[in-house]
């Protein structure tokens, strides 16, 4: 391993050796915050630790839509990479851009000068793009703009109505109750969430509404603090997990891409 200098520049980039004794590794970032660690191991002999801020120094703003340029619609930092907004939107072609106040870093427009984004999808953007981003939305109302920014450099752009699904959404199957017992709170945006106390053991259930015309499934075991892509679960298997000990679960369910993404966190580590 090694240690990082106090002098820290980021995105920082350093070689890891390995050594057959455990040493630290030293990291005084230059100010509070959430940062990302990422390691290149393509080389198993000498890999890679990367530190980046997970964030943009600079507030976010969507820029263009019903033909306001200017920076009045700053986009909220969520956590673990990802922005979110919510705003209304009129019926028509729209273009619009992901940037700062001075259109320097970020400035994010599309990758693909000749795509565009579509409502319920999904694009990849660069830095730096001269290439707005488009949109024929086919109604007025509410529209989420989720991004995806744990690479910077062409992060991910998602497009969803506000409610896709039923505001009522339930953890269907956990302590072995497969009624409406563990409601989801709506939050809106599309996300929900739920703490729950469980029992140790094996866990089984499910995400749906009340009369179970939408539900959703990872049709395999999952692990605490993994994020999960779920799909639409009818006539599929059970999503899993075990606890060793009674406790408190939160369930994270995100709906804003075209496969809704859940997190499981215990409350109690």
């Amino acid at each position: 391993m090694v240690r990082i200098a106090p002098a820290l520049s980021l995105p920082l980039i350093r070689p890891i050796q390995w050594a057959r004794r455990r040493v630290n590794c030293c990291l005084p970032p230059p100010d509070a915050g959430e940062y990302r660690f990422t390691v290149n191991a393509l080389d198993a002999n000498a890999p890679v630790l990367i530190v980046s801020k997970a964030k943009f120094d600079k507030t976010l703003y969507l820029r263009g839509i019903n033909d306001d340029w200017s920076p009045s619609l700053p986009v909220s930092y969520t956590g673990r990479g990802a922005y979110r907004i919510t705003t209304a939107v009129n019926a028509g072609e729209q273009s619009y851009k992901f940037a700062e106040e001075d259109w320097s870093n970020p400035n994010l427009g599309l990758a693909d000068a000749g795509a565009s984004l579509g409502v319920g999808g999904e694009a990849t953007l660069e830095q730096g793009s001269n290439d707005n981003i488009n949109t024929n939305f086919a109604s007025t109302g509410n529209y989420v703009f989720s991004l995806d920014v744990n690479n910077k450099e062409n992060p991910l752009a998602m497009l969803q109505p506000e409610n896709r699904l039923p505001k009522s959404m339930y953890v269907r199957g956990v302590n072995g109750d497969w009624g409406a017992s563990f409601p989801l709170t709506y939050h809106g945006g599309n996300l929900y969430e739920a703490d729950i106390d469980l029992s140790s053991g094996a866990q089984n259930f499910k995400i749906a509404s009340e009369d179970w015309s939408v539900e959703y499934t990872v049709d395999r075991a999952i692990n605490l603090f993994e994020k999960v892509e779920m799909a639409p679960g009818g006539g599929k298997g059970n999503t899993t997990f075990t606890l060793n000990t009674d406790t408190s679960v939160n369930f994270t369910f995100d709906a804003n891409s075209a496969n809704p993404t859940l997190i499981l966190k215990s409350n109690d580590s």
